[in-house]
């Protein structure tokens, strides 16, 4: 579930940190924690579970009207970096390992 939690706050990191985005991160949180649980119970494995439920949520782009906010995501969008790729830059890579040797 660790790994949920660090998607979640990877996609959450280039919005501003306001009461509105906390509240928004606090929820999907929860509806993927959910989610998992509820896969975990159906006989998935965890990185089953943890593979769907990233999949289901998909990126903030497609969650940001359900989550109320919109005007943060189209604000950090209109900056030039699109919140899809968010996670590609701010996830470790297996190369880093390898440079700091």
């Amino acid at each position: 579930m660790n790994a949920i939690q660090t998607y979640i706050e990877n996609l959450f990191k280039p919005l501003p940190d306001s009461r509105e985005v906390r509240r928004a991160r606090t929820e999907l949180l929860q509806m993927c924690e959910d989610r998992y649980t509820e896969l975990r119970n159906s006989g998935a494995s965890d990185n089953e579970a943890v593979g769907q439920v990233i999949t289901q949520f998909g990126n903030l782009d497609e969650l940001a009207d359900d989550l109320g906010i919109r005007t943060e995501v189209d604000t950090y969008r209109d900056s030039g970096v699109h919140l899809s790729n968010c996670l590609l830059y701010t996830s470790p890579s297996p190369r880093d390992a390898t440079l700091s040797r």
